[in-house]
């Protein structure tokens, strides 16, 4: 925050430095440049609003002090014009960071209800214990392990008599 608060501060006194006093058109590039550094901070920053309302701020005070000091109306409404500017920018950058709040949030329950949805999809209901999905999902890399390194691997299987036919008559998932 110090960081861009001094970076800011420097943008702001430096473009009012700038500025000769006898060349509005050359305040006006000037202004419209500090205008978009104004906005590069307000996209960089968005997801911390202090950090651009101080960024902002300090851009932009020098010259609008400026500006609103001057007797002319073309220098007023350029003062006028960043006021409706900055608070334009920091309503923009509320909005925003409300929404990246919200995808955040809404991105870390998606990623919990995955993962969720991943452990029931692997977990028998009724025993708890991991079903065929899980075996062939931690198995099938052992067996390809143990095949490229040339290594013995070995698989237990149980034949339960008459086991068929309680997957014939209930399903196999009542039989998994």
């Amino acid at each position: 925050m110090v960081s861009i608060a001094l970076t800011s501060a420097a943008w702001g006194v430096g473009g009012l430095v700038v500025m000769p006093p006898q060349s509005v058109a050359h305040q006006a590039v000037v202004y419209f440049f500090l205008i978009g550094m104004c906005s590069g901070t307000a996209a960089i920053y968005s997801a911390h609003v202090l950090s651009v309302a101080v960024a902002i701020t300090l851009i932009m005070a020098p010259s609008t002090l400026y500006f609103a000091l001057q007797d002319d109306v073309f220098h007023r409404g350029m003062a006028f014009g960043t006021v409706i500017y900055v608070t334009a920018a920091a309503r923009a950058t509320k909005m925003l960071n409300i929404f990246l709040s919200r995808s955040w949030r809404l991105t870390h329950e998606l990623q919990k209800a995955t993962h969720a949805a991943e452990a029931m999809a692997r977990t028998d209901a009724l025993t708890g214990l991991r079903n065929r999905r899980a075996f062939y999902e931690l198995g099938d890399p052992l067996v390809l392990n143990a095949t490229r390194s040339n290594r013995a691997c070995a698989v237990v299987m149980l034949d339960i008599d008459r086991f068929k036919a309680i997957n014939d008559r209930h399903g196999h998932g009542v039989g998994d």
